[in-house]
């Protein structure tokens, strides 16, 4: 695969506004501007930074920390290392691969069958389709929507929304998530992870059995709140 100069960078053809890249190597170019159009099978280094409408096709692989414009879009089977950051709008093939720590702007549209490593955040109403993953605490925006077959913290859930959001609770005023999965409603809130009875007794626990303490009232009310949406023979007085 041949790696690229910036100075044959610069050079590519500008068709309709959009600099055509074949497939290559660019580990070497760090910086490239917006409406670039690269071929399939391309490579990146860490650090890269593009600008808006940038175009890529199937199976390019990116390093760490890439930055990337509004309405970028990717093809099928791409790859990106950790903490990669994408502006709003930007559309993901089928099977796409994405590191740690990654944040997907609002608008976001994700194919078929797409992974993302814990930490992952998206922003509002992003789209995603069908036998997605999502590895621990990923946080998302509202109004986003999931295809069948999806799979939270290793977990498949329930046809029809797959989670609930509440935030604000706790010193910390973290978000804690409850997750209709196929077997038990869970629970992801900070470092606890476990089923919604695990959940109850560790509040329990934590305010010494005291249903009074603010800690508990809060808690277990979202327990209840989230028994009631995904399976209301859960609640408890």
């Amino acid at each position: 695969m041949k790696k690229y100069t910036q100075a044959e960078f610069a050079a590519f053809l500008v068709i309709g506004g959009f600099r055509q890249c074949p497939t290559g190597d660019y580990t070497d170019i760090k910086a490239f501007g917006a409406q670039c159009s690269f071929d399939a099978q391309c490579r990146f280094g860490a650090w890269c930074r593009f600008g808006d409408e940038c175009s890529f096709g199937v199976q390019c692989r990116f390093g760490a920390q890439c930055r990337f414009g509004e309405q970028c879009r990717f093809g099928e089977q791409c790859s990106f290392g950790e903490t990669c950051r994408f502006g709003a709008q930007c559309s993901f093939g089928a099977w796409c691969r994405f590191g740690a720590w990654c944040r997907i702007g609002a608008g976001g549209v994700i194919g078929d069958g797409c992974s993302f490593c814990e930490g992952c955040g998206f922003g509002d109403e992003c789209s995603f389709g069908a036998q997605c993953s999502f590895g621990e605490q990923c946080s998302f925006g509202e109004q986003c929507r999931f295809g069948e077959g999806c799979s939270f913290e290793g977990y498949l859930v329930k046809l029809g929304y797959p989670f609930m959001a509440i935030a604000g609770a706790g010193t910390a005023a973290r978000t804690t998530y409850f997750f209709n999965h196929m077997d038990a409603i869970r629970v992801r809130s900070g470092c606890f992870f476990g089923t919604l009875a695990e959940f109850r007794s560790k509040v329990l626990i934590d305010t010494a059995g005291d249903k009074t303490h603010i800690k508990a009232l809060q808690y277990l009310g979202m327990a209840n709140i989230a028994a009631a949406t995904f399976d209301p023979t859960q609640i408890e007085s």
